[in-house]
């Protein structure tokens, strides 16, 4: 299953590193954490953005995240 988590081949902590976070961040650090959005940034990277929703995605819902973690 970790491996449908998609870490790309990377460390266990590279979604943390995405949105630049510790390992042990709390669930309101990660929300916090994720407030890149390209219509903000309007020379946003739409890769960079990609990446951080997909390290989002897995971090913000505790039972992915508990998965990744393993």
């Amino acid at each position: 299953m970790a491996a449908a988590m998609d870490r790309m081949g990377t460390s266990t902590t590279a979604l943390y590193e995405r949105l630049g976070i510790p390992p042990a961040a709390t669930d309101d650090e990660i929300r916090r954490a994720y407030r890149y959005h390209p219509d903000k940034n309007r020379s946003a990277d739409p890769e960079v953005f990609q990446a951080i929703n997909h390290a989002y995605d897995i971090l913000g819902d505790p039972k992915k995240r508990a998965v990744y973690d393993r």
